[in-house]
């Protein structure tokens, strides 16, 4: 009996025994809640893009290996959400769909936090996941003024009408980009069709990226249509029939491309251009030209017969970027009327402008003369857009200005 007693003392001091151990273990966290890994959180977005629109399903999972899960807590913007429901203290996974209406949310960027904790009080994981709200896509209406006949010289004015702001835009055609300049209706600007260009359908690509990332992407077709251009043969006086050296003209040209290639954001002119002179034409645009010394070229301007020292007048107004004296051009005046658009005023006999004089149409610029490469007094009257020479008579018609804001 005894004996037995002794055996029952026995069992039950190692029953306390490790009951205590069990205690004491339980409350240092070392047994069961020992580990302090904190939750893992999985997320997932309807789009891989992370840019929503309207209601959506937000997926995520909360996964704790070694405790149960205490909290699952879900944040916008730092605010707590009351969509969560649910008790998983006795679990050690939850999944979990988080209905978002968006529309509900600013438009842009936004954060989306969800917190984790265990059991034991000592383990918890955030999770921030950026995502971006887009409930009103870009709309874009591409217009293309002027005439509906195109012809190589032609100038179409653009418009780019947007229904948001945008991080970039770019309209490009025949392997060169368009200035674009912002409006209150979006972009504008002005497409030069080159003189040297086939008669053919040409692609206009227009690409737009918002702000938040999403691309559209427009195609528009341009028929542009055969034209007749005449033919010259033109003798030089022996003072002008050498050849004028090749690396001249290439850098005289860079000196005006550096001006063609910095179009101002002001558009000075908003109605059509005047003629600068009072004369006859004796050389058309887009003339093709074959010369005594064997060079052959395209006339890109239009030449007016006056008697020398005939007053010179502005054909819009603008500010005086380049006055200079070339080999062909002679003595010439370069006008920036705003947005790309240029006018040049050749073989001047006298300059009566300076650089940065803002001028008005009309004002007189200079008087006609022969100098450069010319066979007697007369103007060459030139327009670009950025490097393109077009057809200056086309500007003299004010629907190119018509819907320009």
């Amino acid at each position: 009996m005894i004996f037995h007693l002794k055996r029952v003392s026995i069992l039950l001091s190692i029953f306390f025994f490790f009951l205590v151990l069990f205690l004491l273990f339980s409350h240092l966290n070392v047994l069961s809640y020992s580990d302090n890994t904190p939750p893992s959180i999985y997320m997932q977005f309807p789009k891989e893009s992370e840019i929503v629109s309207g209601s959506i399903c937000v997926k995520f999972t909360v996964i704790d290996k070694e405790s149960r899960i205490e909290s699952v807590l879900i944040r916008i913007d730092g605010e707590l959400c009351d969509i969560l429901a649910g008790d998983f203290k006795k679990k050690k996974a939850l999944e979990y769909d988080l209905k978002l209406d968006t529309t509900k949310l600013s438009e842009g960027r936004h954060i989306l936090t969800v917190s984790a904790s265990s059991c034991n009080g000592n383990a918890t994981t955030t999770k921030d996941t950026l995502f971006y709200v887009d409930n009103h896509p870009l709309n874009v209406e591409v217009i293309l003024g002027g005439s509906n006949r195109v012809y190589p010289g032609s100038v179409l004015p653009l418009q780019c009408v947007l229904s948001e702001e945008v991080r970039d835009i770019r309209v490009e055609i025949m392997g060169y980009d368009i200035f674009l300049f912002t409006t209150d209706i979006g972009y504008e600007g002005f497409v030069p069709i080159r003189l040297a260009v086939e008669p053919e359908e040409v692609d206009m690509e227009v690409s737009l990226t918002d702000n938040l990332g999403e691309s559209v992407n427009i195609n528009k077709k341009i028929l542009i249509l055969p034209k007749g251009f005449e033919s010259e043969y033109i003798v030089l006086p022996e003072t002008k029939a050498e050849p004028i050296p090749k690396e001249v003209i290439e850098k005289e040209y860079q000196i005006l491309l550096n001006e063609l290639l910095s179009p101002s954001e002001v558009l000075y002119e908003k109605d059509g251009f005047i003629i600068p002179v009072e004369g006859k034409i004796t050389s058309p645009y887009g003339t093709y030209r074959r010369f005594s010394n064997g060079v052959v070229s395209r006339h890109i301007g239009v030449d007016y017969s006056c008697p020398e020292g005939t007053e010179v007048k502005a054909c819009g107004a603008g500010v005086v970027r380049l006055i200079d004296d070339f080999a062909i051009r002679g003595k010439f005046v370069l006008i920036d009327h705003g947005w790309g658009v240029y006018s040049l005023y050749n073989h001047l006999s006298d300059v009566l402008v300076d650089v940065g004089d803002i001028v008005s149409k009309g004002d007189v610029i200079g008087k006609v003369g022969s100098t450069g490469l010319a066979t007697g007094p007369h103007l060459h009257w030139e327009v670009r857009v950025g490097r393109w020479a077009v057809d200056p008579l086309q500007w003299t018609d004010e629907r190119i200005f018509a819907n320009l804001h």
